[in-house]
């Protein structure tokens, strides 16, 4: 299964596959010298920037050799069938700015200098992966189209970030699956009491938002929605993902990034 594009693989870490499960030790990457702290990517890490400020250049990949261009074109096809995934490409490629390279990251991570970073040790790996790119791409809408400094003052994977980056592909993805099988992956810490309640209770609301896959929501007009959205990351502090629980919800941060972008405002026909 693909790895979890922002999980570490080594040392006293455990590296997850993106439904989840743990990485046999085994299988982890290896990587020479000491591994800087940066690995951890995700939003927020890097270069401080404003939000709607600078001048869009759309996606480079001019960095990239012509077999990793290969690779990732893999990865843009799978997001143009998608349209919530096809719709944050084309806001990126028309209103962002972000070039696409290989670094030090973990398996991805997005800098706030306006790059995406994969991990130069197993390209192979993790360019042809949709979902490993539409992630990195949400946390480039979110910094430079709505939070700007504020999610640079975050740090990396922070849990208000990667919270809203994870609804916005489970509604991508109840759409186009038309089931719950990869909604709520990254809650996983199935040992805790009270983990099933919650995921079922995330999977029903994701439902509900798309009138059960039917429908991309305008998120503005849902009575209660940020309460609900506030609860269900609550829960995630809980049973999700301990990349990402390691942070603290900062109570004040509303998902505006998401409310933006499903705002009842793209064709799935473009």
């Amino acid at each position: 299964p693909p790895i979890d594009p922002e999980a570490p693989c080594f040392g006293e870490y455990i590296c997850y596959y993106i439904d989840g499960t743990p990485m046999d030790p085994n299988e982890y990457p290896e990587f020479p010298g000491e591994i800087p702290e940066y690995w951890y990517g995700g939003g927020g890490n890097g270069n401080s920037g404003n939000g709607n400020q600078g001048s869009p250049n759309g996606i480079k990949t001019s960095e990239l050799s012509n077999a990793h261009k290969a690779l990732l074109q893999i990865a843009i096809e799978e997001i143009l069938i998608k349209c919530g995934f096809k719709a944050l490409y084309n806001k990126i490629n028309n209103e962002g700015d972000v070039t696409i390279r290989l670094g030090p990251a973990g398996n991805a991570r997005y800098l706030t200098s306006k790059v995406i970073e994969y991990n130069q040790e197993f390209p192979n790996l993790v360019l042809q992966d949709a979902g490993t790119l539409a992630h990195e791409l949400f946390h480039a809408y979110q910094h430079q189209l709505v939070y700007g400094t504020v999610m640079t003052s975050l740090g990396s994977n922070h849990i208000n970030i990667e919270f809203e980056q994870m609804v916005f592909q489970d509604i991508v993805n109840r759409i186009s699956d038309g089931g719950t099988g990869r909604v709520g992956t990254m809650f996983n810490q199935n040992n805790i009491p009270g983990f099933q309640s919650a995921i079922d209770a995330y999977k029903t609301w994701i439902s509900q938002l798309t009138n059960y896959g039917t429908i991309y929501p305008d998120l503005n007009s849902i009575p209660g929605f940020d309460a609900a959205y506030m609860s269900h990351l609550h829960n995630f502090k809980i049973y999700g993902h301990p990349i990402y629980t390691v942070s603290d919800v900062v109570v004040g941060l509303l998902p505006n990034a998401l409310k933006q972008f499903y705002n009842n405002s793209f064709n799935c026909n473009d």
